[in-house]
């Protein structure tokens, strides 16, 4: 049974309508990221338009819990992985979407998404206060790089000792201050390097890193809010769905993120568990990061 995980931008197209038409077999995944997007503007509209496809495919729908329930879990087996999802909330689906679409002639349902609105206003405005950290990190990792291994990510071969071992030392930074940031108490961290992957904030670090190799690449990143905000829950999104078995998307920076992201995970887990620090050199991997 594959289970695919959907971006904002996929929910519309043609991609998506094949996929879930093709076999009864073929899940669909929604996450609360997608949903905070469904309702910050004009939620009434943006949400029966963005899921009238998914509409029509109700069993094959299946919402995610919050995400932050995952942030103190492996995620190892495909039991693990269907934990994530939230059976009641995806049976409701379809019963959620058709109450929705009442929602013009109904002012109570109209109350009820207006203050979903700004709760989900509420989270993006947080989330916009916590990123501003990203460019000023991102110059400083900058930093610890020489002249050749930055060339080699711009390049898109991670050939080099150096340059990988740079950047998994980065990912294990950003992955323990995230961990910090959202209070994980100890006991539920990795203990070992290697079980690391098997944690959402620790994939979410990698996809970070990935958003770092890009933002060499294109020499800038937008320091508008707006525009910081919609690259962060873009790695979201692309950090989930690496759980799964991949993602829909329109957006070709969101793909290249996914792929990139499942590349530095296995070869990461390859790195953390080489015997006695020693670590062969790897063959070199292609990195396919979105291009401006």
């Amino acid at each position: 049974m594959p289970i695919f995980l959907a971006d904002s931008n996929s929910l519309r197209t043609p991609q998506l309508e094949a996929y879930l038409n093709g076999s009864k077999a073929n899940k669909l995944a929604i996450s609360d990221n997608i949903m905070m997007e469904m309702h910050k503007r004009n939620p009434e509209r943006t949400i029966v338009e963005s899921f009238r496809i998914a509409r029509k495919y109700p069993r094959q729908i299946l919402t995610l819990r919050a995400l932050p329930m995952s942030f103190s879990r492996q995620i190892r087996s495909a039991k693990d992985v269907r934990a994530m999802i939230d059976d009641k909330q995806s049976r409701y689906f379809p019963t959620w979407y058709d109450y929705i679409v009442k929602a013009d002639d109904n002012p109570s349902i109209m109350g009820q998404l207006r203050e979903h609105q700004a709760t989900a206003i509420n989270s993006i405005d947080h989330l916009g206060k916590d990123i501003h950290h990203l460019l000023p990190t991102f110059q400083y990792a900058k930093k610890q790089f020489n002249e050749s291994e930055i060339a080699e990510i711009k390049g898109g071969y991670l050939q080099n000792y150096s340059t990988q071992a740079k950047l998994f030392e980065l990912m294990d930074t950003i992955s323990g201050n995230l961990f910090n940031l959202v209070n994980v108490p100890m006991d539920k961290r990795p203990v070992m390097k290697a079980d690391a992957v098997h944690y959402f904030l620790h994939r979410y670090a990698i996809c970070i890193t990935v958003l770092f190799m890009t933002w060499l690449k294109q020499g800038n990143l937008s320091a508008a809010t707006d525009k910081l905000v919609n690259h962060v829950v873009d790695m979201h999104v692309a950090a989930e769905a690496t759980f799964f078995n991949g993602i829909i998307s329109a957006d070709k920076h969101v793909k290249a993120a996914y792929r990139l992201s499942r590349q530095l995970i296995g070869l990461q887990h390859g790195f953390s568990l080489s015997l006695n620090g020693e670590v062969k050199l790897k063959p070199v991997v292609g990195v396919d990061t979105p291009s401006s």
